[in-house]
């Protein structure tokens, strides 16, 4: 059966890097809070004034959580320090307290794991499931940190264990109106683990093919929440990868690759069309690939954008993948799927060169930001020039 041809989109009208239609976001305020001070001669007396936060605790708890997220930003992670120091107060202030210690256990653990302390790390996840914490919480983190410090197939089918539990439609909180089965992040950790589980059968075999098959499932099913999760196409372009290795050993000529529509769409239906030769569909499959890399390597155009491109190459090419018997033609197909999803994750990744020279730009042009954005900030009590300076 000849399958369908190929259609690209029209690319958008307009000048080259026009953009139109861009809605002007509003300013929104989070939150806010208010303080009333006494002032001599204004207000002496000022009414007992509290925290709208109860228990007090949970302040702390808060107060933890942003040092720990601002750890993530600043490059001397003096956050991680803070965070970590104040759950351990929590800890010492309320020692008799299981869900003080449940939240704090569980705060700590992550800071260690940010830290790359990961024995420490199992230890708190394991008092904070003592302390009772949600054992959904519980299991994520345990994973993660098991993930990255696994060293045998036992261990990784503990962390695949985790995971699934956390995907499990029966096992679902719902009373807490929580339904984890559509977070993606789980999916995408499962991918992993299920990708790691492989990596520990050596050489081609069922069992290895099976993890792998298993891992780009649920990769798969994280593009259908989110097509433009950058993790998961990173994670089925290291399945097909592995899948694809024996066609890196073909050999052809040399050849400049063709990435206009009419080639891409010649090589797709050869490799498609099952009244053609095996060798000349593994042959195309080749050309396809080097076509892939070809147009991505070109420079970016809003007249010629590769991501339709890409996205309907793939829409072809992966049903034939996963409905294709023969393993020939099934490595063929998993060969061009590992460059096309390489390519659309180098698209959907953050630019963190242009983060980081954004960053910089605004630095030198704003000296008071640039101050008050460090670490640790030490602000004059005296102004340069005031009386007495």
């Amino acid at each position: 059966m000849v399958p369908p041809p190929l259609t690209l989109p029209s690319a958008p009208q307009g000048g080259e890097g026009k953009v139109r239609g861009v809605p002007k976001l509003p300013i929104v305020d989070l939150c806010a809070d208010r303080v009333t001070l006494p002032v001599e001669g204004i207000t002496d007396n000022v009414p007992e004034q509290t925290s709208p936060i109860v228990p007090v605790w949970q302040r702390w708890n808060d107060y933890g959580i942003g040092c720990l997220l601002e750890g993530f930003s600043d490059e001397k992670k003096v956050g991680f320090v803070q965070a970590e120091a104040t759950f351990r107060a929590m800890l010492q202030e309320y020692p008799d307290k299981k869900e003080v210690a449940g939240h704090a256990y569980l705060n700590l653990a992550r800071v260690q794991e940010a830290q790359g302390q990961l024995n420490e790390a199992v230890q708190s996840l394991e008092n904070a499931r003592e302390a009772g914490a949600p054992w959904w919480t519980v299991a994520y983190f345990n994973g993660r940190v098991n993930l990255d410090n696994s060293t045998d197939r036992r261990s990784v089918e503990t962390v695949i264990a985790n995971f699934r539990s956390i995907l499990d439609p029966d096992k679902q909180p719902r009373e807490r109106g929580f339904d984890f089965t559509k977070d993606y992040r789980v999916i995408n950790e499962l991918g992993r683990a299920l990708f790691e589980r492989a990596s520990f059968e050596r050489g081609q075999s069922a069992a290895r093919d099976g993890f792998l098959l298993e891992a780009i499932e649920q990769y798969e099913r994280a593009l259908k929440l989110d097509s433009e999760n950058e993790k998961a196409h990173y994670g089925l372009h290291q399945c097909f990868q592995m899948l694809g290795t024996p066609m890196s050993r073909l050999t052809l000529a040399e050849e400049t690759p063709r990435t206009e529509e009419a080639s891409l769409f010649a090589l797709t239906t050869t490799l498609l069309g099952d009244k053609t030769d095996k060798t000349e569909r593994r042959t195309a499959a080749v050309r396809l690939a080097r076509a892939v890399a070809a147009l991505g390597a070109e420079p970016v155009s809003s007249k010629q954008p590769k991501r339709p491109r890409f996205e309907l190459l793939l829409a072809r090419i992966e049903p034939f993948f996963h409905n294709e018997k023969d393993a020939e033609l099934k490595e063929a197909a998993a060969y061009v799927l590992d460059w096309l999803h390489l390519e659309l994750f180098q698209i959907f990744k953050p630019d963190e060169l242009a983060q980081s020279t954004a960053i910089q730009a605004y630095r030198a042009k704003h000296p008071a930001a640039n101050h008050a954005a460090e670490a640790i900030v030490i602000y004059p009590l005296h102004r340069a020039g005031a009386p007495g300076y």
